[in-house]
């Protein structure tokens, strides 16, 4: 059994924590006390978003990322390639603004979100990810649920669209997230605040075991009295 949590609840919930729980909250707990490392795909897909619009040049965009992380392998620069290819060439929105922090001081979440535009949808959000056939992804819906959720309390703007910019096939969708998605955000919630409580989360039927680097951690089951038994 895992033991009970004593991570101390942040002031505000970032909505990565949310979206990961949603997917299996005993995956944060395990989590709740690890250095936070993004991955090596994002920081190249990130430094891209900054140049959209503008001139992709592949030296100039890789000498950033190398100042960013300068552990980055050599070998990423194929995937830089492979972002540049796609996205050049494209009618980019310029945004009002980038890298906004928001935050919902009745939910007690908080999100940073990539763009933010004068015209709808005017959240944006930069994914390292390959889109799908159709639509976005079921975990994009519920992070577009999570950044207009802490976006409610922004002074004088009214928001109801995200945009999510899929980098490496140079495809952008719009998504409005429905009242399923608001639930699912919400019960995430509820999950995390119980791991801050002290309370050991449950893994769902459904969770993605197979893809989630804390797997040989975790204990689906109690051990049985033989499994005890031989391992004493």
């Amino acid at each position: 059994m895992l033991p009970p949590s004593s991570a101390r609840r942040p002031e505000f919930i970032p909505i990565s924590t949310l979206v990961r729980a949603s997917a299996c909250p005993v995956r944060v707990y395990l989590e709740r006390h690890d250095p936070i490392q993004e991955p090596y795909e994002y920081t190249v897909a990130k430094q891209v978003g900054y140049h959209l619009g503008g001139n992709l040049d592949v030296d100039t965009i890789w000498r950033e990322i190398t100042l960013v992380r300068p552990d980055i392998s050599v070998t990423m620069q194929g995937y830089l390639r492979g972002c540049i290819s796609a996205c050049a060439g494209l009618p980019w929105r310029p945004p009002r603004t980038i890298d906004l922090t928001i935050t919902n001081r009745r939910y007690a979440v908080s999100g940073r979100i990539d763009w933010f535009f004068d015209t709808e949808p005017k959240i944006g959000i930069l994914r390292a990810t390959r889109a799908p056939d159709h639509g976005v992804w079921r975990q994009d819906r519920l992070r577009a649920a999570g950044y207009l959720l802490a976006a409610e309390e922004l002074d004088g703007e009214t928001v109801s669209e995200v945009q999510i910019a899929y980098l490496p096939s140079g495809i952008v969708r719009r998504v409005i997230p429905n009242a399923s998605d608001r639930r699912t955000l919400l019960s995430a919630l509820k999950s995390v605040e119980a791991i801050y409580r002290g309370e050991t989360p449950r893994s769902p039927p459904n969770a993605p075991c197979d893809r989630c680097g804390k797997k040989d951690l975790c204990n689906k089951e109690p051990p049985t009295l033989f499994e005890r038994f031989f391992k004493r």
